[in-house]
């Protein structure tokens, strides 16, 4: 019924307590300060490009796979699915993706088994196969969150909304993020399933630049309203997190920090975890301060 009385609500509703989020084990202040990954919740992860979005929501997907009960659902939509299994097996071991990829012998045989039968083969992850067309419509979208959902998949990591549409669908490209984010937010809510999405944001019209003195260092500013195609980002979003690139002198690549910049339960934003790839392992990693004696 849509009509209740405040007498039909009962004090055992009101005294039961949420359920927790779940906090990532690498990234402490993102986790405290979003108050963990919780039911029911569409999150949003923006950034420009080749800033390593794909990288963290892999890491995120990693360790829900490694060290929770959770059934997930891995979608990484622009990669095969031999490069999607291929990216955990290559997080569990710490070693760069593109240096598996060219030489899995670099593994002995045993490892590689002993991390396929943990994130792979285990009856709780799963993954998406596009096939030749390499795109999917928000239409047959829902029709496999809704499966994957019938499977007992709680868990989602949706890289990314842009290529649910095709090109030729780009003059229509803010309805069509619209009405992705509509459906994709009202499947959240009713089935208390989780995604983690990764979206892209509009070319810079101008930079602008944050002076960090406590990490001494530069970044660039990201708002939720650059979100390419729709400000529907920031309505149905429970929360929005951006990863805001260091500038540097001669434009290496450096660090990116976490920034929240939604938070519907808590309320909490602002920077958190900064991070820092590490070629050698290419895990994406939290940066800590160097300790100095004096």
């Amino acid at each position: 019924e849509l009509v209740i009385p405040g007498s039909d609500v009962s004090l055992d509703l009101i005294s039961e307590p949420i359920k927790p989020g779940y906090s990532f084990r690498q990234y402490p202040d993102f986790s405290k300060k979003l108050g963990g990954l919780r039911d029911g919740e569409l999150g949003i992860v923006m950034a420009p490009p080749g800033v390593g979005k794909s990288t963290w929501v892999a890491e995120l997907g990693y360790d829900l796979i490694a060290n929770t009960d959770e059934k997930v659902a891995w979608l990484f939509l622009e990669e095969d699915l031999k490069k999607a299994a291929q990216r955990l097996i290559a997080l569990d071991n710490n070693v760069p993706l593109p240096k598996y990829r060219l030489d899995p012998g670099i593994l002995p045989k045993e490892q590689i088994k002993s991390s396929y039968d943990k994130l792979i083969n285990n009856d709780r992850t799963w993954f998406i196969d596009l096939g030749p067309q390499g795109r999917v419509d928000v239409n047959r979208l829902l029709h496999m969150l809704r499966y994957y959902h019938a499977q007992g998949v709680t868990r989602f990591i949706f890289d990314h909304i842009s290529i649910v549409f095709s090109h030729d669908d780009r003059d229509n490209e803010r309805k069509l993020i619209d009405n992705v984010l509509s459906e994709v937010a009202a499947f959240c809510a009713a089935t208390g399933c989780t995604m983690i999405m990764v979206a892209h944001i509009r070319r810079f019209e101008q930079k602008i630049n944050v002076k960090d003195e406590v990490n001494d260092a530069v970044w660039t500013y990201i708002d939720p309203s650059m979100a390419r195609g729709s400000g529907s980002f920031e309505q149905l979003a429970f929360w929005i997190a951006a990863l805001e690139p260091e500038v540097t002198e001669n434009e290496e690549k450096g660090r990116a920090r976490i920034s929240i910049k939604k938070n519907r339960e808590w309320g909490t934003t602002g920077p958190a975890d900064i991070l820092q790839m590490d070629m050698s392992t290419g895990r994406l990693n939290k940066w800590e301060a160097p300790e100095y004696d004096y």
